[in-house]
């Protein structure tokens, strides 16, 4: 696919602004076509066979802290400290975003690294509060031997936090 889309995408002989456009355009419904292929089943088959409710076996691509218990990265221990930082980052979106402009839906890149773990599941509490949807985008990278159990432990972990 990703082939056949450079062929199209080459520049025409004499392109005008309506090639241009067109060519634009293209790439549009090409790269749409694309996600929607790499976002199905016949691209990720473990995926669509995974089961949410259990967390992954393999835990090794976890940080060291979440090893012994991986629920801590859903259900960790909540303190006052807790609430005191919820209500600050609450209060930063209002800032940034007055009079109720915080957006509709949210998008997060998600490696399953520890920083944007801990954004996941930071926004995932906000998002109740601030009536936005939050959106997880994780790239599989296929070339690293890691990759299948980071998509399983991102998949679950964003399961559980209604991501």
């Amino acid at each position: 696919l990703a082939e056949r889309s450079l062929k199209l995408l080459e520049p025409l002989p004499g392109d005008n602004e309506t090639v241009g456009k067109f060519t634009e355009c293209t790439k549009a419904v090409l790269c749409n076509r694309y996600i929607d292929y790499a976002l199905s089943d016949k691209c990720n088959p473990d995926l669509a066979e995974m089961k949410l409710t259990e967390p992954p076996k393999d835990r090794h691509v976890l940080d060291e802290l979440c090893r012994n218990d991986p629920d801590f990265l859903v259900d960790g221990p909540h303190s006052e400290a807790d609430a005191v930082l919820m209500s600050r980052l609450k209060d930063f979106f209002l800032q940034n975003y007055p009079n109720n402009t915080v957006p509709k839906v949210l998008v997060l890149s998600l490696s399953g690294g520890v920083d944007s773990m801990t954004h996941l599941y930071l926004l995932s509490k906000l998002q109740r509060s601030l009536g936005f949807k939050l959106v997880a985008c994780h790239i599989r990278h296929s070339n690293r031997d890691d990759a299948k159990q980071e998509l399983q432990w991102v998949t679950y972990v964003t399961g559980r936090l209604g991501v």
